[in-house]
């Protein structure tokens, strides 16, 4: 028995799923296969607190990030008012941090 889904009224099957290089069209391994990959992208009970986990991965330490109160301006100062507001929806409100960058960028950076 295959699994299947309904849509607008016709049964749609699901097509064979791969793990490891092979084919799996059985209802079963399917499900299997299925639960497998959506039980590797979460943590596992086990796992320890990510305060705990130390710079000892695959991957070199990153150096810090600086960033420079006279960039952070000029970024500010380089702000489309064209462009959507965001939350506020105040569309003068990128005017508005354009003239106060320079006061702005020292608390940004």
């Amino acid at each position: 028995m295959a699994i299947s889904y309904h849509c607008i009224g016709t049964v749609q099957r699901v097509a064979s799923l791969k793990k490891d290089g092979i084919a799996y069209s059985d209802s079963s391994k399917k499900a299997e296969v299925i639960s497998d990959q959506f039980s590797s992208v979460f943590a596992k009970e086990d796992s320890p607190p990510l305060s705990d986990i130390t710079g000892t991965g695959p991957y070199p330490e990153m150096l810090p990030i600086r960033v420079h109160a006279h960039e952070v301006a000029e970024l500010l100062k380089r702000l489309s008012p064209q462009k959507a507001a965001g939350l506020e929806s105040r569309p003068s409100a990128s005017s508005h941090i354009k003239e106060v960058a320079d006061e702005i960028a020292p608390e940004a950076s």
